[in-house]
């Protein structure tokens, strides 16, 4: 889960959505009791 939010946020970059990629970000999927966090940096 971690690497494909990572994915995400790579190609988000690639088109110029964010300005950077050393942040992190997290999700919590619908019914769970997981909170997916990346690292920053």
């Amino acid at each position: 889960m971690i690497t494909a939010i990572g994915d995400v946020l790579r190609r988000c970059y690639e088109r110029s959505w964010i300005t950077s990629r050393d942040g992190n970000c997290s999700l919590r999927r619908a019914r769970s009791v997981y909170l997916y966090v990346t690292p920053s940096g």
